[in-house]
């Protein structure tokens, strides 16, 4: 399956007939990609790579797939792929295929995403081939609001496991910390019973939470017969939403915190033109051309202090090492980036 080119106004030579496979080698190589994130249905793909080309993103409509990139320089779309007329399964899985050739090792989905079958089906073939084995991989996926009944955890997971094709989940997620359909501060501990459960059935190695706060996290802990503590708090942050009162209480319960959205969820369909961008705020643009760098990469090494930043720790590559974390920010500009802070969520809790 072949991409047809239709626009570019990027000066360096691209192919103009590439199948996805040869897309992210292609780009691998030419951009130095640092991180690969697969995450939702509409927007299936976010690549952010090394100066020159700031990030791919994937789109899929009713009749076309398009795959954006952006020249953080010009601020200009650079190029876009249109009228594949394929199925997602099948540029999703390829997709997948070609990362894990290129070095990528750990992969967050979830039930919601509705990307655990092709997912599931492209770990299966690379595991077949030989390139990689189950304990390569480190496979998360998280819990939906409609499963927290106790009853419920189980045959979600096993509805995961089953579309993944795996005998267990690394880590399982309560992905929100709202149920639907039982009642309100109830539901957490109604699935976590379930959630024990899985780990004692060896479904899953670990159990951890998304989305949740203070307040849910203390009211979690505290539980009299509380067998396992979550060991991951998956939460949105950034410069504008820096989580320092919830990351330090998560650290001094012993639970990780990774983050999502480090970059500021720069292909998020929902997104107005009132919104701030973190990739073209001006300070963290000066900064990144103090060290000869992108916006993101300044910006992955800053949250990483404090959080595990997800593209990077789901996809470590060794072009990552050696484009994001071969330079150190000061102190000033460690403390500098953390003023930025305006409790800004660009995945806000509307719904």
């Amino acid at each position: 399956m072949q991409y047809l080119l239709i626009k570019s106004n990027y000066t360096c030579s691209i192919p103009r007939q590439l199948t996805i496979r040869q897309l992210f080698c292609f780009a691998a190589i030419k951009f130095e990609t640092c991180s690969i994130q697969f995450w939702s249905v509409d927007t299936l793909i976010s690549c952010h790579h090394k100066e020159d080309i700031l990030c791919i993103q994937y789109y899929q409509t009713y009749e076309h797939n398009i795959v954006i990139f952006k020249n953080p320089k010009t601020e200009s779309e650079c190029l876009v792929l249109s009228n594949l007329f394929f199925a997602s399964a099948f540029c999703l899985k390829d997709a997948v295929k070609a990362a894990i050739d290129i070095g990528y090792r750990l992969i967050d989905t979830a039930y919601l995403y509705k990307t655990e079958i092709d997912i599931g089906e492209a770990i299966a073939e690379k595991i077949k081939e030989g390139v990689v084995k189950r304990e390569d991989l480190f496979i998360v996926s998280k819990l939906w609001s409609t499963f927290h009944e106790k009853s419920a955890v189980k045959k979600a997971c096993m509805l995961t496991l089953t579309d993944l094709k795996l005998d267990y989940l690394d880590l399982y997620l309560i992905h929100w910390p709202m149920g639907f359909k039982v009642r309100y501060f109830k539901f957490c501990f109604l699935c976590l019973h379930g959630m024990e459960e899985l780990v004692d059935a060896g479904l899953v190695k670990a159990i951890g939470v998304s989305n949740f706060n203070h307040k849910q996290l203390d009211l979690m802990l505290n539980k009299p017969d509380l067998k396992y503590k979550p060991a991951v708090n998956q939460v949105e942050c950034h410069p504008y939403l820096t989580q320092e009162k919830l990351i330090k209480y998560c650290h001094s319960n012993g639970i990780a915190v990774t983050a999502y959205s480090p970059l500021g969820s720069p292909g998020r369909l929902w997104a107005t033109p009132e919104d701030p961008s973190l990739l073209e705020d001006p300070r963290i643009k000066a900064i990144a051309e103090k060290y000869h760098k992108t916006s993101a990469q300044v910006l992955c090494p800053k949250v990483s202090k404090a959080a595990t930043v997800l593209s990077a720790s789901l996809f470590l590559m060794h072009v990552y090492n050696r484009f994001v974390f071969d330079f150190e920010l000061s102190k000033e500009e460690m403390d500098t980036i953390m003023n930025f802070n305006r409790n800004w969520r660009y995945c806000p809790l509307q719904w």
